[in-house]
């Protein structure tokens, strides 16, 4: 990541996902990256996924669970970022509308 694009845009695939290897693979401090960063929602702990909407904030949280394969109902991961104690607009952002706005699936 070094020397692409400032443009170029990050997906982590797990809240967590973020750890103690960043200095060996980014040319800068994390936190200059931190608009270039998406990270999901895959946690069932609404603090977790609300650590993650105050870290980068909501325009960069999508929703995210471990369904399938694991056996873990879809509504829970749902539930768990309607629990958040957020706006309504940022729940729908996490809920889908961060995701269509990345993928340029909406307006």
């Amino acid at each position: 990541m070094r020397r692409r694009r400032k443009s170029t845009r990050v997906i982590f695939n797990s809240i967590i996902s973020f750890g103690p290897w960043e200095p060996d693979v980014l040319g800068r401090p994390p936190s200059t990256y931190i608009k270039q960063l998406y990270f999901d929602s895959v946690s069932l702990h609404p603090p977790a996924i609300f650590c993650a909407v105050q870290t980068a904030g909501a325009d960069h949280v999508l929703f995210g669970s471990d369904f399938p394969p694991a056996p873990i109902p879809l509504k829970r991961s749902v539930d768990a970022v309607r629990a958040l104690e957020i706006p309504a607009r940022d729940k729908e952002m996490i809920l889908g509308g961060n995701a269509a706005k990345l993928l340029g699936l909406s307006g």
